[in-house]
């Protein structure tokens, strides 16, 4: 009943397009295209990801503390330019999105401290964000939600399809050695760390004497090192001259 009004332009309008474009079939589809399409064809033009965008409104509506993100970040991703080709992740898509989800990982915060890894992945996957397809969005929902506490297959596909869950473990795997190298929220430089990879395997080559001065981050690396054997993956930390 609320078509009547439209459903005669509309028909004009798709019978000047199957003219135009010398359409022969339409086939309907689950989904529904929205703004994104446009909104991804202007990024295009203007050479400006959309997304990009709708990630510092994120930031700002949740009060994301951004420079403490930022230096998440830099870690986090220098850990996956060492070990994504090793661990067979694609590594412009892998980055993006591992970089996104870094910039969103506290947006739980807004909701509760309790849990705010789960309350920032279903903020991720259920807000309307400008540019992000479902499956992006779903993406990035299951790196924030395996951030943190346990990191299990099977919390992971309560947010993605079976196929998609291997990457996104991987992927969280970043987030969380870079975070709990930035057990504090003082702006500090970390020492050069070397990450050798290997199929299932993380050695994190940190020097001794900064894990002397830091023992609860080395503490913090050995939880979450027992944590990942639980997920099939083995990270070594280890302390150099």
């Amino acid at each position: 009943e609320d078509r009547r009004p439209v459903i005669a332009a509309g028909l004009a309008v798709l019978s000047g397009v199957f003219e135009v474009l010398s359409l022969e079939r339409m086939v309907a589809a689950d989904g529904a295209l929205r703004e994104g399409l446009l909104y991804d064809l202007i990024g295009r033009i203007r050479s400006e990801d959309v997304r990009n965008r709708t990630i510092r409104i994120f930031q700002s509506r949740y009060n994301v503390d951004r420079d403490f993100a930022a230096r998440v970040e830099r870690t986090v991703l220098q850990l996956f330019d060492q070990g994504a080709e090793a661990w067979g992740l694609p590594l412009k898509r892998g980055r993006k999105f591992l970089r996104w989800a870094t910039q969103l990982h506290e947006i739980g915060l807004s909701v509760s401290h309790s849990g705010y890894h789960r309350h920032g992945a279903y903020l991720l996957q259920n807000s309307d964000m400008r540019g992000f397809s479902r499956d992006d969005q779903e993406l990035l929902a299951a790196i924030v939600l395996g951030h943190r506490r346990k990191l299990k297959r099977e919390r992971i596909l309560k947010v993605l399809p079976a196929h998609r869950v291997d990457a996104a473990l991987k992927l969280a795997v970043f987030l969380r050695v870079g975070r709990r190298l930035h057990r504090s929220r003082k702006q500090r430089l970390l020492p050069p760390i070397r990450v050798l990879f290997d199929t299932g395997t993380m050695d994190l080559e940190v020097p001794e004497s900064w894990l002397e001065e830091h023992p609860l981050t080395r503490a913090d690396l050995e939880d979450e090192s027992s944590v990942l054997q639980d997920a099939g993956i083995e990270l070594r930390v280890r302390g150099i001259p």
